[in-house]
């Protein structure tokens, strides 16, 4: 990685953080499952420094350890993030600092997004009952 000036021991320690075993690390990047490169990926980002992210629906493709992974990524990474998934689970477990809601061409603030799922599903239930 000449970018970080990791050496081949330091590079080869911070992709098996990222749960990418020797032989994956040994592939070419065609070859690796798509959680293989998103790991590989998330890997590159931490170590470059880059300063934000922007991930479309992040979850999909992933396995479960490439989910772990992409999680304590996000967790660790003292960048910006713009993110936008539908995966309610991901969103509701990310510990993110701030959350925006896109409805009808207006941003909103949410504080919470559990309680933002939980009102929206209350509201759809009275539409419901509406009709």
């Amino acid at each position: 990685m000449k970018r970080t000036g990791y050496g081949p021991q330091e590079t080869f320690s911070h992709l098996v953080k990222f749960d990418l075993s020797e032989n994956q690390i040994r592939q070419s990047v065609g070859n690796l499952s798509p959680g293989g490169r998103a790991r590989l990926l998330l890997a590159i980002f931490a170590a470059t420094a880059v300063n934000a992210l922007l991930l479309d629906e992040p979850t999909n493709h992933l396995d479960l350890d490439a989910l772990e992974a992409l999680e304590e990524a996000l967790e660790t990474y003292k960048g910006t993030i713009i993110l936008v998934s539908h995966d309610r689970y991901f969103l509701e477990t990310a510990k993110l600092d701030l959350v925006y809601v896109l409805s009808e061409g207006v941003f909103t603030r949410i504080p919470d997004y559990t309680v933002y799922v939980k009102e929206a599903e209350t509201r759809a239930e009275q539409l419901l009952r509406s009709l």
